[in-house]
């Protein structure tokens, strides 16, 4: 590997906790990403900003079943999100 290739590091955590009886399931993630080396935070940001709704958009694409409801927090949550985007 060339001395002037930057690695950076990714750690991610999810917990995945069972909530009412097993009818529910509720999912929480950690992200943690440093990308090392000199590079700016805006552009560090700029990749990474629209991670979180993506992941989740994600999840509710690979779990299409009618019973299953996005709790009303996700829902706030992506609002805010959307207002924040520049």
């Amino acid at each position: 590997v060339s001395p002037d290739i930057i690695r950076g590091e990714l750690h991610s955590y999810y917990l995945l906790t069972p909530e009412e009886g097993g009818k529910k399931t509720r999912l929480q993630v950690i992200y943690l990403m440093d990308p090392r080396g000199s590079v700016p935070t805006f552009i560090v940001n700029f990749f990474e900003k629209d991670w979180p709704v993506g992941t989740y958009v994600g999840i509710r694409k690979r779990v299409p079943s009618p019973e299953v409801t996005e709790p009303e927090e996700f829902k706030q949550f992506f609002e805010q999100l959307k207002k924040a985007a520049p």
